[in-house]
C-alpha cells in the first residue's frame, strides 16, 4: 500500500473510491457494501498515512482496516482483494447512529472505538474513564481518533493518542478533545486528567483530519456555528483550524 494512499480522516465515499483504485478495479461485493453505508450506517475511518516522514513521525499503514460502525456493525478489510470480500466483524459493542471513530495499529487491529459518547478498548469492554466523553452520539461526522505526532518517544514506549469530539450542531460542549494512552499490550485509558479538554463552541458537526506538509503534525479543521448576534462563539461561515504537534494542540 503506497504510503500516502490515505488521509488522516476519510468519508466513507472516499475509502471506497480508494479501495477500488488500489485494487485496480471495482470489486464484487463493493456495490452493496455501499448501498449499506448509504441507507444509513455512517461512519468515518481514521488513518495516518504519510509521504516519507521522519523517523520520530512514522505512520503506520493499515490504520483504516477495520471499520465498527452502525449498530453494532463491522468489517475487516485486512484480508480483501477484488475478488475476496472484507470479512464480517460481530463483535462490536457500540451503537452509532451517525459517526463512529476507530484507530487501529499498524497490522490492522483494532486499538479502539468511539461513537463519541463512550470510548472501547480493543477488547470491547469500556476503556477506563471511557464514558462522559464530549461528543454527542447523533453528530455526523463523529469522533476523531489521531496518534499524537511523534509518540511512542521510545520504542517499545505508552503510545499516546487524541480523540476529538464535537457536541450537537450549536451545542454548548462545542469541540473538545481528550488523550488515550495505551502501554503495550495493555487496554489503555482516557487519562482523567486530560479529557474532554474544551477548544470552541459553536461548530456544525463537521471535522477533519489533514496531515501536516511536514508529514508529523495533523491539523483539525471544523466548521463554525452562528450568527453575529446569535450568542456562539464562532460564525458560521468560519472555519477553524487546530494544529497538533509533539508538544500539544495548538490553535491557530
Amino acid at each position: 500500500m503506497p504510503a500516502a494512499l490515505f488521509s488522516p480522516a476519510l468519508s466513507t465515499s472516499r475509502i471506497l473510491a480508494r479501495l477500488i483504485a488500489k485494487l485496480g478495479q471495482p470489486a464484487a461485493w463493493l456495490l452493496p457494501l455501499l448501498l449499506l453505508l448509504l441507507s444509513g450506517a455512517a461512519t468515518t475511518a481514521h488513518g495516518q498515512a504519510a509521504p516519507a516522514p521522519p523517523p520520530a513521525c512514522s505512520q503506520d499503514e493499515k490504520f483504516i482496516n477495520t471499520w465498527y460502525f452502525g449498530y453494532k456493525a463491522g468489517l475487516d478489510f485486512n484480508q480483501a482483494t477484488d475478488s475476496i470480500p472484507p470479512t464480517v466483524l460481530t463483535n462490536s459493542q457500540m451503537t452509532a447512529p451517525a459517526g463512529s471513530g476507530i484507530m487501529a495499529d499498524g497490522t490492522g487491529n483494532i486499538l479502539f472505538y468511539s461513537n463519541g459518547d463512550t470510548v472501547w478498548s480493543r477488547n470491547h469492554t469500556v476503556m477506563l474513564n471511557g464514558t462522559g466523553m464530549g461528543g454527542n452520539r447523533l453528530v455526523t461526522d463523529g469522533p476523531l481518533p489521531i496518534k499524537y505526532p511523534g509518540s511512542p518517544t521510545v520504542p517499545g514506549g505508552t503510545t499516546r493518542y487524541l480523540l476529538f469530539t464535537q457536541d450537537a450542531q450549536g451545542g454548548p460542549k462545542g469541540l473538545s478533545y481528550s488523550e488515550i494512552s495505551i502501554p503495550p499490550g495493555q487496554q489503555g485509558e482516557v487519562v482523567a486528567t486530560a479529557k474532554n479538554l474544551p477548544l470552541t463552541q459553536g461548530t456544525t458537526e463537521k471535522m477533519t483530519g489533514v496531515l501536516h506538509e511536514n508529514g508529523c503534525d495533523v491539523w483539525i479543521i471544523v466548521h463554525g456555528y452562528g450568527t453575529a448576534t446569535s450568542g456562539t462563539a464562532n460564525r458560521g461561515d468560519s472555519f477553524l483550524a487546530y494544529r497538533v504537534t509533539t508538544t500539544g494542540v495548538q490553535p491557530t
